[in-house]
Formats: structure tokens, C-alpha cells, sequence
């Protein structure tokens, strides 16, 4: 549609955990989507390097997508 993409990638530390935060101005994830049980391989890294960690995340949608990690 002509329009720019942005992607921004935050690293910050707070309290002994670290926090990844990716946000895109893109048309966002849908409501419905489970990242936890999906089936795309990206996702299924996501989930496992995650548990490796004993991490966490989120998905918001805001204006494109917001995805947070934290470890």
C-alpha cells in the first residue's frame, strides 16, 4: 500500500530482569491467535528459547504489534 514499515527492538534491565520489547507499525496479529499452540516455526522457537529461559511474553496490539519478553 506505499506505507514504510518501522520495526523497533528495545533491550532494558530492571531489578535483575531483562526485558526484549519488538514493536512494528504493521496491521498486527490477529485477537484470536494462540502463540502459545502455533504451528509456524518462528512461534515455536519463540516458545521454546523462552521456556529455556524461564521467561515470559506477551503480544499487544497498538497501532501494529508489540511483543515482549521478559527474563
Amino acid at each position: 500500500d506505499g506505507k514504510s514499515g518501522k520495526i523497533q527492538v528495545r533491550l532494558a534491565n530492571k531489578l535483575d530482569k531483562y526485558t526484549i520489547v519488538v514493536k512494528d507499525n504493521g496491521v498486527g496479529f490477529p485477537d484470536d491467535v494462540d502463540l502459545g499452540n502455533t504451528k509456524t516455526l518462528g512461534f515455536q522457537l519463540v516458545n521454546d528459547l523462552v521456556k529455556q529461559i524461564d521467561g515470559s511474553y506477551e503480544k499487544q496490539n497498538d497501532g501494529g504489534t508489540i511483543f515482549k519478553i521478559v527474563f
